[in-house]
């Protein structure tokens, strides 16, 4: 009898993944890359063989979460890899593979408490003007850079654009499966709705099925992620902005930050967001503590004997 390896079971975990729990192929990646690296780690200590699921204890799990410690994993990535093995041996124990997840007794790291970190409304004024025009790629550069913050589009949904996915006045942009494979309706800015009237029209995007913001060097191919941030870095040292951690999440978190600030609810912020309840969102009313923070500055100010 054949003895059910952790690589055999991938390519059906894989299938799993795709057409019973619907998940985006962004979101399966990177559950199968965490697979892979376990694999790859009890493989080297097990005498280069992938090693059954039944013989993988919590011994394993955490020899292989410390030895990606030492190679200097933050916490939440190690939180992230606790979930996605959780969820694949409980997949195993579904389909009786294994009679217990060996992920069961791990501790999760604690993750400090910090909100998100956001960009004021200064500084995407200053963003959005850091881009020039006249160059061949700025009207684009700056669509993508609207897009990700008046619509709070995740990396993935952006590059997963189609032209098809924008209205035909421009006032809806269609997010098709999401995270979660949740579709949403998201009204455009005014701002946004003219930028894009432009920006389809200077660089022909007119075929349902193209890619809305395509490569620079294939009008079928999509953008990649990683070109993505390193656009949002370009601009940001442009602008003259300096954060710890600028990405294109960044933006997601500045357009819940930024919509709560004008009063805008956390139901309707999930939402938008495409958040299936509110614990997702409710990290984003920090931005009402530091307006309180700033309108004690200014009473003290006033207030002040000089």
């Amino acid at each position: 009898m054949q003895l059910v390896t952790l690589s055999i079971q991938l390519e059906q975990y894989r299938n799993y993944l795709t057409y019973e729990r619907n998940y985006s192929p962004q979101t399966i990646n990177h559950y199968l890359r965490t697979l892979r690296r376990l694999d790859a780690f009890l493989t080297e200590i097990n005498s280069h063989q992938s090693p059954p699921v039944k013989q993988i204890r919590s011994l394993h799990i955490r020899r292989f979460l410390a030895d990606t410690s030492q190679r200097g994993a933050k916490p939440s990535t190690l939180l992230h890899y606790i979930k996605e093995l959780s969820a694949f041996f409980n997949y195993l124990i579904s389909q009786g593979r294994i009679e217990k997840s060996p992920t069961q007794h791990i501790r999760k790291p604690k993750l400090p408490d910090r909100a998100p970190e956001y960009l004021t409304v200064d500084e995407m004024t200053r963003l959005f003007a850091a881009v020039d025009l006249d160059e061949k790629w700025g009207l684009r550069d700056l669509c993508i850079l609207q897009a990700l913050y008046y619509c709070g589009l995740r990396n993935g949904e952006l590059t997963a654009l189609k032209r098809s996915d924008i209205h035909d006045d421009f006032s809806y942009l269609h997010v098709q499966s999401g995270k979660g494979g949740k579709d949403r309706l998201i009204p455009l800015h005014h701002h946004l709705q003219e930028t894009l009237r432009a920006y389809v029209r200077r660089y022909d995007v007119s075929r349902p099925d193209q890619p809305l913001f395509p490569s620079r060097y294939h009008k079928q191919q999509r953008l990649h992620r990683e070109t993505l941030n390193q656009l949002v870095k370009r601009y940001a040292a442009l602008a003259g902005i300096e954060k710890d951690v600028l990405r294109t999440h960044t933006f997601r978190h500045t357009f819940a930050t930024h919509l709560y600030q004008y009063g805008v609810n956390l139901n309707t912020i999930s939402e938008l967001l495409g958040h299936s309840g509110l614990d997702k969102v409710i990290v984003y009313t920090h931005a009402k503590a530091d307006h309180l923070k700033e309108a004690m500055v200014r009473w003290e100010a006033a207030t002040s004997d000089g």
